[in-house]
């Protein structure tokens, strides 16, 4: 509910109606299809192929390149939405580093690449890539849904921000956005569905 305010209105728009399929809608499509959908994916494929631990980087392609650059480029750009109370700015920038590590996997495709022996460093820097810009996807939701956040920190092993924000405490958001803060052989937990789709 707080995601579907935040993003169709009233904040930032001179009229907002509620429909029920409307918000259905938006919930199956940006969180069940896209956010939850692709964390599912980057887990579920890190824990079959590398028994779920986040494999050591590699010389990234032009494509996985291409999705750090559009992460670090999301990062960098949160400031902007955060000092005019943009959220709905700040929601789709956080979506946008999502469908970029959607368009990587599918581009890439890392399920197929996985059954050469000599590209599983390809893969293990792909899904490397995904992790990495998925953890710094979530700290841009972190204000819009804060529970479901602390709930990708839980599955990427990064428990420590939710410590940290814990009864009111405060974090480091633009130190925590920096690019490359996962370590090799951290624990990343595959689990139920984080946004079950909903019936209309």
């Amino acid at each position: 509910m707080r995601y579907y305010l935040a993003t169709q209105g009233p904040l930032g728009a001179t009229d907002a109606n509620f429909a029920h399929t409307k918000f259905v809608e938006v919930y199956n499509s940006d969180l069940a299809n896209t956010l939850g959908n692709c964390l599912h994916r980057i887990t579920n494929m890190t824990r079959r192929y590398f028994d779920g631990r986040l494999p050591a980087q590699d010389e990234p392609t032009n494509r996985v390149e291409h999705l750090r650059v559009s992460a670090v480029t999301a990062a960098e750009d949160v400031e902007k939405y955060l000092n005019v109370l943009d959220l709905r700015g700040l929601c789709e920038n956080a979506l946008s580093i999502i469908r970029a590590i959607d368009a990587c996997i599918d581009h890439t495709e890392p399920f197929k690449l996985v059954k050469d022996p000599s590209k599983r460093g390809q893969v293990g820097m792909i899904l490397y890539t995904c992790a990495e810009a998925m953890r710094i996807a979530s700290l841009l939701l972190w204000p819009i849904m804060p529970d479901k956040a602390e709930e990708i920190w839980r599955r990427l092993s990064c428990n420590d921000y939710g410590k940290r924000l814990a009864n009111g405490g405060t974090g480091e958001l633009f130190q925590w956005i920096k690019w490359g803060q996962l370590e090799p052989g951290q624990t990343i937990h595959h689990d139920k569905a984080l946004f079950p789709r909903s019936a209309p």
